[in-house]
């Protein structure tokens, strides 16, 4: 954890980290707990929560039956695998964010 919260600190340039996932609520749990327990220092990511990709994504396309999986960027379901899983939510999250783009 120490090398992961060194890895954020480096890469937000001044800025405020924001943890996104679908669903946060799942994710942030798991990295909160882990960062409680093994971490020493503050949670880099504060007591936010972060940001629901569902959630932003029902926003920005003005519909509350939207879905991450409309963008049809999933082969299948999510492995479970942690990086698999953060590579594929990191490809998703960068199409809702170039909708925001098309604006």
């Amino acid at each position: 954890m120490e090398r992961y919260v060194e890895w954020l600190e480096n890469i937000r340039d001044g800025k405020k980290l924001v943890e996104v996932a679908a669903p946060i609520r799942f994710d942030s749990m798991w990295t909160t707990w882990y960062l409680d327990n093994f971490f020493e220092g503050d949670n880099p990511f504060g007591a936010t929560g972060g940001e629901d990709m569902n959630s932003l994504y029902r926003g920005v396309m003005r519909n509350t039956r939207a879905h991450i999986k409309d963008l049809q960027l999933r082969s299948g379901e999510l492995t479970h695998n942690a990086l698999d899983d953060a590579l594929q939510q990191a490809k998703e999250f960068q199409s809702i964010l170039s909708l925001f783009q098309n604006e």
